[in-house]
């Protein structure tokens, strides 16, 4: 039989817990205006490493066309 355990540092994860709504930051920091972001969002430009590996894919990929 196939044994399907999950690495302990799976194991010890915690499950992730949505955030707040929108309505919800706006009321209770008094706010006029929020922009909600995605978990795997923020504010900031990508790092110059991760530019270039965009490229670099986006270049291998313009190439087999």
């Amino acid at each position: 039989m196939e044994d399907l355990r999950f690495r302990r540092q799976v194991d010890d994860c915690q499950p992730y817990v949505a955030g707040e709504s929108e309505a919800s930051v706006l009321r209770r920091y008094d706010l006029e205006k929020v922009v909600k972001l995605g978990s795997n969002e923020n504010p900031f430009a990508p790092y110059p490493h991760e530019k270039e590996a965009m490229q670099e894919s986006l270049n291998f990929f313009e190439s087999l066309s």
